[in-house]
């Protein structure tokens, strides 16, 4: 079982609020007379409309469906994908499908008028993947380690495929998606971006599973914005831990934040494959482990770092960093305490990396550990 670690400040109040039970939803959604704001409260009894708090949508579903919405204010409580009128009870293709246009916020205590009135720290919103409802969770609803998933849950929690930018989530705990089929239903288990660009903001991905993705997996010229994001205790038996990015998918992540996540293989914390491009400003990688790469791998891919912590990540090869066939840019980058065999802090094959500090001290590396190369190993590579 995957150690579980907590990131005070962002996700530890979620243990400040107790579930409250679901109810009977309607079988079919009324149309809001009104927009552009619809409302989502699970314990809501007025009716379904989605045009107040009081006259709430039950399920973020139903407000999905309202072509009407495009400001979704979703009330505290944990929502299900397979909720909802047209959804089929424990299907595990059901999925929150996010929609170009649409911005979907939660953490609202439901007496909100204005949407900077939200507390998303105090107010947990969830959106769960445990469709049939029984795995161990804290007591918000949300799984926090992947070994306490039971039985079968949602493929993806949420899907992000064919959206461009103003497809907006924003607010919520992602919990307990379970990739583990095969073709597309294999990666993503938090979130998919197959040819998705969402924008993503404070976000908390946690005790997702997936073979390659756990916590995110994005796809075919997928480009989604990342700011103030955590991966928290997510797997991939495969690779990447915490994110993939693959084929040509590009991904600008800012202050974001990979804890605690592992894989099988390579990329604890993240993955960039197949001509991938990523863009890391202000994130951490700690506590992260995997075979290649504990917190991050790069193969064939153009990836740069700026004001990047690695710390505490383990691997066998590359405890905080493998790079294979590419020449990521490192600016004022930090290595401390990660260990591997080969490579403490970073690990390089065919590669060329350029590793800059712009200040005195900026960038270093410190109490990395490894039987061959403490903080650095390096094979055919070039370093400067």
């Amino acid at each position: 079982m995957k150690r579980a670690f907590f990131v005070f400040g962002t996700i530890s109040s979620m243990f400040l609020l107790t579930l409250t039970s679901l109810l009977f939803l309607p079988s079919q959604p009324v149309r809001a007379a009104t927009g552009p704001i619809c409302y989502v409260n699970k314990n809501a009894t007025g009716a379904a409309t989605g045009n107040s708090w009081a006259d709430a949508y039950t399920t973020v579903q139903d407000a999905l469906a309202d072509f009407n919405c495009t400001e979704i204010w979703v009330a505290r409580g944990v929502y299900y994908p397979d909720e909802g009128a047209g959804q089929i009870d424990n299907d595990r293709a059901s999925t929150f499908q996010l929609n170009s246009g649409v911005a979907i916020y939660g953490g609202f205590a439901a007496t909100e008028t204005l949407r900077s009135q939200r507390n998303p720290v105090v107010n947990i919103t969830v959106l769960s993947g445990d469709i049939d409802q029984n795995d161990t969770t804290d007591a918000n609803g949300v799984v926090t380690d992947t070994a306490n998933i039971v039985g079968n849950n949602a493929y993806h929690v949420v899907t992000g495929n064919g959206t461009d930018s103003t497809a907006v989530l924003d607010g919520f705990i992602i919990t307990a998606g379970q990739a583990n089929a095969s073709g597309i239903e294999e990666k993503g288990g938090g979130i998919l971006n197959d040819n998705g660009s969402p924008t993503l903001a404070n976000l908390t991905f946690s005790g997702n599973f997936a073979l390659y993705g756990g916590g995110m997996g994005n796809l075919n010229n997928s480009s989604p914005t990342l700011n103030n994001v955590t991966f928290l205790n997510n797997y991939a038996a495969g690779n990447s831990g915490g994110m993939e990015n693959d084929f040509g998918a590009t991904a600008s992540l800012t202050n974001v934040v990979f804890i605690g996540n592992e894989a099988g293989s390579s990329g604890g914390g993240l993955t960039a494959w197949r001509n991938a491009a990523v863009t890391l400003f202000d994130v951490t990688f700690s506590n992260n482990s995997a075979t290649y790469g504990g917190g991050m791998l790069i193969d064939s891919s153009s990836v740069t770092l700026t004001n990047v912590i690695f710390d505490e990540n383990t691997a066998t090869a590359g405890g905080g960093m493998y790079n294979f066939k590419n020449s990521p840019l490192l600016t004022n980058v930090t290595f401390s305490n990660n260990s591997a065999t080969d490579g403490g802090a970073i690990y390089n094959e065919i590669s060329s990396p350029t590793i800059v500090g712009l200040t005195p001290g900026a960038t270093s590396f410190t109490s990395n550990t490894a039987d061959y190369g403490g903080a650095m190993y390096n094979i055919t590579s070039t370093v400067t």
